[in-house]
């Protein structure tokens, strides 16, 4: 139901705990294990690129919604969407804002939250799982299934229309993941 490393090299993850779904952190080697939530299900954790924070999707205030987290602890929980159907929260680099999908009513759109809370904004529409590229300027989405489409659309992280799509002839998948700038891409055939 979800992971995402922490910039303090934490693992955070989401699983049943005891009987509901919960947010933990944990050492790469398996030790420290700590529970940052107990109340309501709570999905996809993802950390702030400076390590202070966890967003996640959950429905304690019985809508499903976007939450922050003091990554340490769990302490200090703060609701940052105040409707219903929200998921897939992923966290800029800059620590300013928390792009996330709204699924309502057979639709889908792209949003984006300041990280410290406020008014949303709309991102894009028709898509899903926003994923913020590495250096900000972009929010990368995968295509929602009522949408007709099979790609990968790139919005500009201010919104508006696609700048691009990328077709995807694989169709059972989840999310994209955007590679680090200086990621190393090899030729085909490993060279």
């Amino acid at each position: 139901y979800g992971l995402d490393w922490t910039s303090k090299g934490k693992i955070v993850y989401a699983s049943m705990v005891p009987d509901r779904l919960n947010i933990s952190r944990i050492d790469p080697d398996g030790s420290n294990q700590v529970r940052l939530t107990t109340v309501g299900d709570n999905y996809t954790p993802a950390s702030s690129a400076d390590g202070q924070f966890i967003v996640f999707a959950s429905n304690r205030s019985g809508s499903f919604n976007i939450w922050r987290i003091n990554a340490d602890d769990g302490s200090e929980p703060a609701q940052l969407t105040f409707t219903d159907g929200n998921f897939y929260p992923s966290c800029s680099r800059d620590n300013q804002w928390v792009a996330y999908d709204n699924v309502f009513n057979s639709q889908a759109n792209v949003w984006k939250v300041a990280l410290n809370g406020g008014e949303p904004i709309k991102v894009g529409e028709r898509y899903r799982m926003p994923v913020f590229s590495p250096e900000g300027q972009f929010i990368a989405c995968r295509y929602y299934l009522e949408s007709v489409t099979r790609d990968v659309a790139i919005f500009s992280a201010q919104g508006g229309q696609p700048l691009r799509h990328v077709a995807i002839p694989v169709q059972e998948w989840q999310h994209v993941v955007w590679l680090p700038l200086d990621f190393p891409i090899r030729e085909r055939g490993g060279q």
